[in-house]
């Protein structure tokens, strides 16, 4: 029997080809499903392993999305502040 990969095993591939920083909303909204999912999931199975990678993944996306967000509000605060000056 041939093995096709799931979903979360697809979006993990997709995250590593592509290293986008998403939206951090919508990246901590499919954290939340990822959770729920893996709730559901058995102990040990691949499916659960998929799920916990995909989570890794789309956590550390989150991390950069909100590092970016800081970054643009602080580069924006200092033009701002050489504007007035």
């Amino acid at each position: 029997m041939e093995h096709r990969p799931s979903s979360v095993c697809r979006y993990a591939q997709l995250v590593k080809k592509h290293p986008i920083v998403p939206d951090a909303d919508a990246g901590l909204e499919r954290i939340g499903r990822f959770e729920e999912q893996l709730a559901h999931t058995r102990v040990g199975s691949r499916q659960r392993r998929a799920l916990m990678e995909a989570i890794r993944l789309e956590a550390d996306a989150y991390r950069k999305a909100l590092d970016a967000r800081q970054a643009a509000a602080s580069l924006e605060h200092q033009r701002a502040k050489h504007a007035e000056s």
